[in-house]
């Protein structure tokens, strides 16, 4: 009896049916025990939705009887029962979606005419019932052929019932239509997904069930819109469980990969009945299904994999391109983040980590999920009655904040926060978006937490720059003023000797800050220079702690060639290898460094010999890390990794090969530039004489709270004739151009009071005319970016006569050449 009952009730529209009827159940549960174990649901709000789901599949179920074989076993009256029972289900079902509609309309707006439309729609909702609970009204008899084989003779009031079920839908959508006009983003995207459920169903249901069967007569796909009620389910109980949605791309994606991947099963299935492989029976169609499970993940997979390479470019979908952004965050977390912006179409100024140091949202983090999203957090503000939330929330809205996203360390424990504003499109995050940003961020944590400490290790020494530089600055305004009066001869070296010891702790000053900073990595500054005018110009300004390391610096430069990059940033990659060379001078007293050029095929070279102690075979695969340093006191362990990250700023690289106790060789593979292969530029002399300019009637503001700092500048303007004035602060520098004229101001940045960056920006207000030029004890990417943005140039301090002496040719005008001094 078992088996008769299971053969009549299995064949491929009833099975179809009957398992979304199990579905929609199983949904039904499943939504309801989510709703209730979510205290901040309110369930009777959902009510209506249970009730509409559970009459849908009661409404599937009695379809699924015309397409058994029950129904040529059973009588004509029990089939039109039977329809009677599906009406009753469809009718409850549409009038509870009406009723649900409305409650969810009234969540967004008020409307006094709703209450009335909802009474005179309870009515003929009433009237319909009664009108089916008699057979004669609605259905008065049905003729049956075969298995899917039917006729239905439709009662006078059909017509109003089928009219009836048009309203209930006509009205629910546009109930969802009014909804979808909400400010509310996320309501807005909830209404979206409601209407297109409501739409795939009210179109199936009223072109087959209404306009095929009532006006053509014709049963055969009677089975079609039940089978798709489900999408309508999907849809609407989807928007309703969730506040995070996938993106439309993702859901195009799946559902054309779904239905490639039905549509290859049901070819299967069609070949393996055309060839009698299997039979249209019980047993192989169970068997059929269970190999249809068993592979669907595969072949959806697979589909997947081609659908997604067929509608994004290279196959990366907008949350592959946003995880493969870790490679980007390992070169530049500045960078990462420019590329971030762009992916997520929002400006980078919105975009930002920032260090844990705000308890409200700590105090969200320790209770709930592990993002916070703005629109989420408004609709729990709304149900829930707490103030700390509401704080949140308004916090959020006022620093125009949608999405927070923590940061953790190792140890569970929040570090940081990327926070971002609104999308520029005004579009919601889609789910699959935030997925991806949660597992990048989780890669790239201790990038982040490494660059933190960086940074804090960057303003520590630019810090301690700035206070060296102040001392030093005030011994050179000592040894000019011992070096103008008469003194004995005897001590003229030792002054040159002093002068040429604060040369080289500026210097090294120097080279530890591009070490330590990025900013020599950015495209700016690039020109064309001879190889070998470069490596003249550093063996020969290089700071040697003894004169005679100097002659122990020979270069062979019969093969030279043409080098496209910022002279600063290839100058301190020589700097720090002379400097790693001659460290061990003192304990190598025979070694020498060997620096020769040789060009190639795709390739030129700079090869850096030192004949001194070698480096061990077990350390050599480390020595471009980061902070890894071998047998040196002090050093910051960033001299070889600042060298490989500025050759490949240039497209090229460094290697290195040492035999311990004999030789170290540093190769620089240099990229050919193919215009200029084989040609080189006119030659610089390495040292030349600084010719003098006349400066005269020209009037120079000095901005620098250092009294040393504004002494020595003015020592080295007066030989260029200019009228000198100086001022300690911002305020006094904005007062004196206010009642004085001025040509070019040098502005310090680091003052008490107004900074250089406030100074200038008032200044040019008044003034934009004046070139206002930055002294500069720093030389972090935020610094120079701040300059660039604000002042019109800037020069290191202290300042050197040369350098002086071309910032003034170049912003100043009508001024000629004197005899150089």
């Amino acid at each position: 009896m078992d088996y008769n009952f299971i053969h009549n009730i299995i064949n491929l529209k009833s099975t179809l049916l009957i398992f979304i009827a199990m579905i929609i159940i199983i949904w039904s549960g499943y939504f309801y025990l989510s709703k209730i174990k979510n205290k901040k649901n309110n369930i009777s709000l959902y009510k209506n939705y249970i009730i509409y789901s559970l009459s849908i599949s009661c409404w599937i179920v009695t379809n699924s009887y015309f397409h058994t074989e029950f129904l040529i076993l059973y009588s004509e009256s029990t089939a039109i029962n039977i329809a009677l029972i599906s009406n009753i289900s469809v009718l409850i079902a549409f009038f509870n979606a009406f009723i649900f509609s409305c409650k969810l309309r009234e969540l967004t707006r008020r409307d006094k005419a709703l209450k009335i439309k909802t009474r005179l729609l309870s009515v003929l909702f009433i009237f319909n019932i009664l009108l089916n609970t008699d057979t004669d009204h609605i259905i008065k008899d049905i003729y049956i052929k075969d298995i899917s084989d039917f006729t239905i003779i439709f009662g006078q009031s059909t017509t109003i019932f089928f009219l009836s079920l048009i309203i209930f839908a006509t009205l629910t959508l546009y109930n969802f239509i009014i909804i979808n006009n909400s400010v509310d983003k996320l309501i807005k995207i909830k209404s979206q997904y409601m209407i297109i459920g409501i739409v795939i169903f009210m179109l199936s249901t009223a072109i087959i069930q209404i306009g095929f069967t009532y006006f053509f007569g014709d049963f055969s796909l009677t089975w079609l819109p039940p089978a798709l009620s489900i999408s309508e389910i999907t849809f609407i109980g989807y928007a309703l469980l969730t506040s995070r949605f996938y993106s439309n791309h993702l859901i195009f994606k799946n559902i054309i990969s779904g239905v490639i991947s039905i549509s290859i099963y049901v070819f299967i299935f069609k070949l393996l009945l055309i060839y009698s492989i299997i039979g249209n029976n019980t047993k192989d169609i169970i068997i059929f299904l269970l190999c249809t499970i068993i592979s669907w993940k595969y072949c959806f997979n697979c589909t997947i994999r081609i659908t997604k390479k067929i509608i994004y470019k290279k196959g990366l979908s907008p949350s592959d391109k946003i995880i493969s952004l870790e490679k980007t965050f390992h070169l530049s977390i500045d960078k990462g983040m420019n590329e971030l912006s762009l992916l997520l179409k929002i400006p980078n100024d919105n975009l930002a980590i920032i260090i844990n140091d705000d308890n409200s949202y700590k105090s969200y983090f320790d209770n709930n999920e592990k993002i916070i999203i703005a629109y989420e957090l408004a609709h729990e503000v709304q149900f829930l009655n707490n103030q700390n939330l509401e704080l949140l929330y308004n916090n959020m809205c006022n620093n125009h904040i949608e999405i927070i996203i923590p940061l953790f360390t190792t140890t569970d424990n929040i570090s940081h926060y990327f926070i971002s504003a609104n999308k520029s499109n005004n579009t919601i995050y889609s789910y699959e978006e935030i997925v991806a940003l949660k597992e990048l961020f989780n890669r790239i944590q201790h990038i982040i937490t490494a660059e933190i400490k960086i940074k804090s290790s960057q303003a520590l020494a630019n810090s301690i720059a700035h206070e060296m530089r102040n001392p030093l600055a005030q011994v050179t305004l000592q040894l000019k003023e011992i070096s103008n009066k008469t003194i004995d001869k005897k001590i003229y070296p030792h002054i040159i000797n002093a002068k040429s010891a604060i040369n080289h702790g500026n210097q090294l000053i120097d080279i530890i800050l591009k070490e330590i900073n990025d900013f020599t990595f950015a495209d700016h500054n690039i020109e064309n220079k001879n190889i070998s005018d470069i490596i003249n110009f550093v063996i020969n300004t290089y700071c040697y702690d003894k004169d005679q390391y100097r002659n122990r610096v020979i270069f062979f430069d019969k093969q030279d060639f043409i080098i496209k990059t910022n002279p600063t940033l290839i100058n301190f990659v020589f700097f720090n290898l002379i400097r790693n060379a001659t460290f061990y001078f003192e304990s190598h007293p025979e070694s020498t460094i060997h620096i020769k050029t040789v060009t190639g095929e795709k390739y030129n070279y700079v090869i850096f010999s030192d004949f001194g102690p070698g480096i061990p075979t077990n350390i050599i695969d480390n020595i471009f890390n980061e902070f890894f340093t071998h047998n040196k006191v002090g050093g910051s362990g960033l001299g070889l990794s600042y060298c490989k990250r500025a050759m490949e700023a240039l497209d090229g690289t460094i290697t290195c090969t040492s035999i311990e106790g004999i030789y170290t060789e540093f190769k620089l593979h240099i990229p050919i530039i193919v215009s200029t292969k084989n040609k080189h530029l006119p030659h610089k002399e390495t040292n030349p004489q600084t010719p003098l300019y006349n400066f005269t009637h020209k009037t120079i503001l000095i901005v620098d709270d250092s009294h040393t700092m504004r002494e020595l500048t003015a020592q080295y303007l007066k030989k260029f004739n200019v009228n000198i004035a100086m001022v300690s602060n911002g305020l006094d520098a904005i007062n004196y151009i206010s009642h004085n004229h001025v040509d070019l101001i040098l502005m310090d940045i680091q003052m008490p009071g107004l900074n250089g960056y406030e100074t200038t920006a008032r200044i040019k207000k008044q003034l934009p005319q004046i070139p206002i030029i930055a002294l500069s004890a720093q030389s972090s990417l935020d610094e120079i970016t701040k300059i660039a943005m604000t002042m019109d140039d800037h020069i290191m301090k202290p300042p050197t006569k040369e350098q002086l002496q071309s910032i003034l040719v170049k912003y100043l005008k009508n001024t000629h050449l004197v005899a150089s001094s």
